[in-house]
């Protein structure tokens, strides 16, 4: 059986300032239709912004369409299965071919240069150390930062002792909801075993949260808090914008995951089973939420302070009742 092989070619610069080509490989069977089936989330996760651009116009090569830029009509010139014959294949479309446009189109949103909630560069805290006289510390707890760094990597050891938790408001103001120290990034090393809220990490500067792949508790991707397997969503940075899509994988939103978020739309994909109390607490620039059939608990105060419409407020209190929307009750 004949098969195709597309070779997605990406420049990526290299430290000496030349080039090297990085190939992604897909193979599909020449006698059935190229994206057939819907495209896992999981595997577009994976994705980087040109992949995900070639993904998408695959759907509309295989209908013969007529490219109207350069580079595309030269990369599918390249394929013998390619013949541009159609200035419009919407007609042509599936159920499924629309979708996976859809799902790409969200995920290639990450990647657009308007939306400031696109990914941030990870910062390579190897040779990067915080000084341990910056940080409030007592019987392997972290209390209280009080130094100047943008980037904080959390030690593993101060004064010879294991650091091995967080409290509630360790990078925060004391007595407030709000952290005020510019933090950008912070490192969570192997050594964490608890973190008692995620307001230690309520900070309106932090973008990304990142985690020691040798930790046994937690875990992050694309600057995210999760638990270790990626099962809850711990924490997204509040500095974050724009919109934000969260993972099939996902099956729980945690207590104040969101508090004092930036964005304006998240979109939760089939998965989702619980949002706990508080978890977009004071979410102001919020005004869409896409919720799952699969939820099956929201806590009260969960939606507390958004900005939703009147329509999709009445919407989620005829389904998950008033008290979502209440104000906290802070014993």
């Amino acid at each position: 059986m004949c098969r195709i092989l597309l070779i997605v070619l990406v420049v990526v610069m290299t430290g000496c300032n030349k080039t090297t080509q990085k190939m992604v490989n897909l193979e599909k069977n020449e006698e059935t239709a190229l994206f057939n089936e819907i495209i896992p989330e999981s595997h577009l996760t994976e994705l980087n912004k040109e992949d995900l651009r070639i993904y998408r116009n695959t759907i509309y090569a295989k209908y013969g369409y007529i490219f109207k830029t350069k580079d595309l009509r030269e990369y599918f010139s390249q394929f013998s299965w390619y013949k541009g014959e159609y200035e419009n294949v919407d007609h042509l479309l599936t159920v499924v071919d629309k979708l996976n446009i859809e799902n790409i189109q969200k995920y290639e949103r990450y990647f657009s240069e308007n939306v400031t909630n696109a990914i941030p560069d990870l910062i390579d805290y190897k040779s990067y150390v915080s000084n341990e006289k910056d940080f409030d510390f007592k019987d392997g707890w972290i209390y209280g930062y009080n130094g100047k760094d943008q980037h904080v990597r959390i030690p593993e050891y101060i004064n010879g002792e294991l650091v091995h938790a967080i409290s509630a408001v360790a990078f925060c103001t004391e007595g407030t909801l709000r952290c005020s120290n510019e933090i950008i990034s912070i490192y969570i090393p192997e050594t964490i075993e608890t973190i008692l809220q995620m307001l230690a990490f309520d900070n309106s500067t932090l973008t990304n949260i990142q985690v020691s792949e040798r930790n046994k508790n937690f875990s992050s991707m694309n600057g995210i808090l999760y638990n270790k397997n990626g099962t809850i969503l711990l924490k997204y940075p509040t500095a974050r914008t724009g919109e934000f899509i969260i993972s099939e994988k996902v099956i729980e939103l945690a207590m104040f995951s969101f508090i004092h978020c930036n964005i304006e739309n998240v979109i939760i994909n089939n998965g989702l089973q619980i949002i706990r109390t508080c978890a977009f607490y004071g979410c102001r620039k919020l005004s869409n939420i896409t919720l799952p059939n699969t939820i099956i608990g929201i806590e009260p105060s969960a939606f507390f302070s958004t900005n939703f419409s009147d329509t999709l407020r009445n919407n989620i209190i005829r389904l998950y009742g008033t008290d979502v929307f209440k104000e906290p009750a802070w014993d």
